[in-house]
């Protein structure tokens, strides 16, 4: 169902048949594995334990997205002594759109927000503050775009004048995370610093990529937004900022990340949890202030009961028709590669490839594609296979001529675009997202 899953399937794999997750990046097949190790091997864990398959890692994933809530509703509970204002909001977190959209994907985002929520917790809830440190590690090690909630712990300790503690978790934090770090670089033989960090370095920013996907997820969640701000300023929120207040601003800057070529929603999956912790704190500071009949202490349940209802309806109605639809012919698809299983492939659906237990020539296209534009990779052992039509199956997402178009040169450079128009004939066409059309070499057109 996304792009993404099909890469970390592979990985999973491979990591639970033995086998580095982070290899030399420079040999056939091409792989270049983005996240930390936390992800990948509790995946290979799932793998290992169900089979290749997406359905058992997209379940893993569902359950971190009620883990999540839960402590959320943890959160709220202990700050605001209601267990109803609790379950309120951290079930809010299971509507919000983006959520919606992630929690049955195979990606790692909802792991690692799970445990920087489960971090927050300790930090907040328990006396061991170490024990918080520990889970907001795990979390940076799932992906490292996760440093907003540790961030706002020590930002919280400073306006408290707690200069010690706050001195000692960034100690601890920076000790631990650096030694986890140079240990992962010595056990990769070098190679980890690169597939996580180096090789994100040369993606594209736009600060209208940016813009266009922020406009697009407030023009969803409106209504929680407008209730945040408001609810903020009434409270003035800002000239005692609480811990949720600030995790908000914080994750609200990491959404910059959302203006690099081929991100997605996903961006905005802390965002939303610390809206929805924010929103549930500052609600009840509300209304312990007005008066039991307020007009205020009703509007803003009802308010939210209508937004929830109409992003619902949007994501089963509207997003959801249009994807299920891109997706009709999957099944077949799946099959057709799982026919073909033993020849050479080149393919942008790396998971219909990782279902059938095949290895493509290029493991991740988005990230070899960006090393090869961005970074000077040389692309002859791909051309040298497509021009020699040793590829024996070629599937795609757009037809060569319109990738060679592309401006972007989203999924493979022109120079592989133009070597597969040249070389190869259009056998078959698929309804599927990354397989929509089959190319085999011209000498087997018709086979």
């Amino acid at each position: 169902m996304n792009y993404g899953e099909g890469p970390l399937l592979g990985v999973a794999a491979r990591i639970a048949g033995g086998v580095s997750c982070y290899p030399d990046p420079h040999q056939i097949p091409y792989m270049i594995n983005p996240y930390g190790p936390v992800a990948y091997y509790l995946f290979a864990g799932v793998v290992k334990i169900f089979g290749v398959a997406l359905t058992a890692p997209r379940i893993f994933v569902g359950a971190a997205t009620v883990c999540c809530a839960v402590l959320i509703a943890l959160l709220l509970r202990h700050w605001t002594g209601s267990i109803r204002v609790g379950l309120a909001f951290g079930g809010l977190l299971l509507t919000l759109p983006a959520v919606l959209q992630w929690m049955i994907l195979f990606r790692v985002d909802l792991i690692g927000l799970a445990f920087a929520l489960a971090g927050m917790y300790f930090f907040a809830a328990s006396r061991h503050w170490f024990i918080a440190v520990i889970f907001f590690v795990t979390a940076f090690f799932c992906k490292f775009t996760f440093v907003a909630a540790p961030a706002a712990c020590v930002i919280w300790m400073l306006t408290k004048s707690e200069w010690r503690k706050a001195l000692r978790f960034v100690a601890a934090y920076a000790g631990f995370a650096g030694t986890a770090f140079l240990a992962c670089q010595l056990w990769t033989g070098g190679w980890f610093v690169f597939h996580t960090i180096l090789a994100s370095t040369v993606h594209p920013f736009s600060l209208r990529l940016w813009l266009d996907g922020t406009l697009d997820e407030l023009n969803y969640i409106l209504v929680p937004f407008i209730l945040t701000v408001v609810i903020c300023t009434r409270m003035r929120a800002w000239r005692d900022p609480s811990l949720p207040f600030i995790y908000l601003i914080l994750s609200s800057v990491g959404t910059i990340l959302r203006g690099k070529l081929g991100s997605d929603f996903n961006y905005y999956l802390e965002w939303e949890a610390a809206l929805c912790l924010c929103l549930g704190f500052e609600y009840r500071l509300l209304r312990a202030e007005l008066p039991d009949l307020s007009a205020a202490r009703v509007l803003v349940p009802a308010l939210l009961g209508c937004s929830i209802l109409a992003i619902t309806h949007w994501i089963n109605f509207d997003n959801d028709a249009i994807l299920r639809a891109s997706r009709a012919g999957c099944g077949a698809a799946y099959q057709f590669v799982k026919d073909h299983r033993d020849e050479q492939m080149l393919t942008d659906n790396i998971g219909a490839v990782a279902v059938a237990g095949a290895t493509p020539a290029v493991f991740e296209p988005f990230l070899w594609t960006r090393e090869v534009l961005g970074d000077g990779w040389p692309d002859r052992e791909i051309l040298d296979l497509l021009k020699s039509r040793r590829i024996s199956l070629v599937l795609l997402d757009q037809k060569p001529e319109k990738m060679a178009n592309d401006p972007y040169q989203v999924w493979w450079p022109r120079s592989v675009a133009e070597a597969i128009q040249q070389n190869y004939t259009l056998t078959r066409d698929f309804k599927c997202t990354g397989a929509n059309f089959v190319y085999q070499p011209q000498s087997l057109q018709g086979k």
